[in-house]
């Protein structure tokens, strides 16, 4: 019954698909290359957050050997993170740029 009077109503309603103002067509390679910027530069950030805090955990450890360790893994693979995102995000310029 209710879905009756949903259908009903909804035939009613008359919309444009103008009216929505949705984009139209494909992405273009532009597009594409400021949503893997953004990405790059969101997770680049991420990466440096991650440096400060493991940094921080580093200095108040107060010499335990187990916190040191860990500290010290997560400088060292949030580096390899932030300089594989400044990479990807330079291969990413690099391309667009010979494309358009």
């Amino acid at each position: 019954m209710v879905e009756l009077y949903l259908f009903r109503l909804l035939a009613q309603i008359n919309i444009q698909t103008d009216d929505l103002e949705l984009p139209q067509g494909a992405p273009t390679s532009s597009t594409v290359t400021t949503v893997l910027q953004l990405a790059f530069g969101v997770l680049g950030g991420i990466a440096f957050l991650v440096i400060i805090l493991a940094g921080l955990r580093y200095t108040l450890s107060r010499g335990n050997p187990d916190d040191l360790t860990k500290s010290r893994n997560a400088i060292v693979y949030a580096a390899v993170g932030l300089v594989i995102c400044v990479l990807a995000f330079s291969i990413v310029r690099f391309t667009a740029r010979g494309v358009s």
